[in-house]
């Protein structure tokens, strides 16, 4: 009898995993852990079968990532037979909330639930980590995300990024563009536009809301999630003219970036993330509830609908999604290095 419920994976993501012999019935891949569970073995889920599942929110309460962890839980809680609880760990751009998941035990019962700057961004902006991402967790879960919109004010007259490129070369230091902050992802995306285009505008980092002064004039453009300037966009006070990754059905007015600068790409998505220690059998399990959850869970689809979330990279078992993070990191490496981007 398996050590839970059958978690079935959508099609797509199984056909090429199929084994004859109960020791590989899961469905994954062979995983950096081998090792490491051949020094220390990792608590099993038949260990804490009917045991709480914690989710650790980088998120405070009534945010997109806290009501999406709550969501999920509640999914696991029935497809895995554990009680899950929701804890929200928030500051430090989630590194407190990614220090608390990389020190708990391999056993699969501690998941981060977390924007992809804690893996892709945080680990080369902070030099005084006191966990170290890429050896510490690995990802076992992609709950969906996509491109920043990048919105202008109308005042500013571009309709496109070639028009935002030929304004800002016409006119060096004189287009200023908002963030959340140095080392934000919207920070993270107009540097690179700014290197692939060979350009330079003025960053105007805030440290809360942007839209306002988007809105207002004060500052001219800004990639922003799809979600937060939507309504702005409908009322015609702002002008999307990007995005930082595919077109998004959302707004599909905003071509993607990569229209106009070959391979660029910029993403946010919310990643699940547990310690690498994990078993393969245990990460597998993880893996195809969290995959089955977003393929077919009526309350997760609807909150994808609300944020604009677009569907996960198709092939989103564990050993793919592990190279999908590396490639993104290494990707927002190559800019913060390039700049000099330090938080500490």
């Amino acid at each position: 009898m398996p050590l839970y419920p059958d978690v079935k994976r959508p099609p797509a993501a199984t056909s090429h995993f199929k084994r004859k012999t109960i020791a590989t019935q899961m469905r994954g891949v062979t995983l950096c852990v081998l090792l490491a569970s051949m020094v220390a073995a990792p608590v099993s889920f038949a260990q804490t079968k009917g045991g709480t599942m914690k989710l650790i929110a980088s998120g405070p309460a009534g945010t997109a990532i806290d009501v999406i962890a709550r969501s999920l839980g509640t999914y696991l809680s029935a497809s895995l037979g554990v009680t899950s609880m929701v804890d929200n760990k928030v500051g430090a751009g989630g590194n407190i909330a990614a220090e608390s998941a990389a020190m708990s035990p391999g056993d699969g019962m501690t998941l981060l639930i977390a924007a992809n700057n804690v893996a892709t961004i945080n680990p080369f902006v902070f030099s005084k980590l006191k966990y170290n991402f890429a050896d510490d967790l690995i990802p076992v879960g992609h709950l969906g995300g996509g491109g920043y919109i990048l919105v202008a004010n109308p005042k500013l007259g571009v309709q496109d990024v070639p028009g935002l490129v030929a304004r800002a070369k016409k006119s060096p230091d004189g287009v200023n563009y908002a963030s959340y902050g140095i080392g934000s992802g919207g920070h993270i995306c107009m540097e690179l536009l700014q290197s692939m285009a060979g350009v330079q505008m003025k960053h105007v980092p805030y440290r809360a809301g942007t839209v306002i002064d988007l809105v207002s004039g004060i500052v001219d453009v800004g990639f922003e999630p799809s979600a937060t300037v939507l309504s702005f966009i409908q009322a015609g006070k702002l002008v999307p003219i990007g995005n930082s990754s595919t077109r998004a059905d959302v707004v599909p007015a905003a071509a993607p970036v990569a229209d106009t600068l070959p391979g660029y790409d910029c993403q946010a998505w919310i990643g699940v993330f547990t310690s690498r220690k994990t078993s393969r059998e245990t990460l597998d399990r993880i893996n195809g509830a969290i995959a089955s959850y977003v393929s077919s869970d009526a309350t997760y689809k609807a909150y994808a609908k609300t944020l604009g979330l677009q569907a996960p990279p198709a092939d989103n078992t564990v050993q793919a999604l592990d190279r999908f993070v590396k490639a993104e990191a290494a990707r927002s490496k190559a800019v913060i290095q390039k700049l000099n981007i330090t938080l500490d």
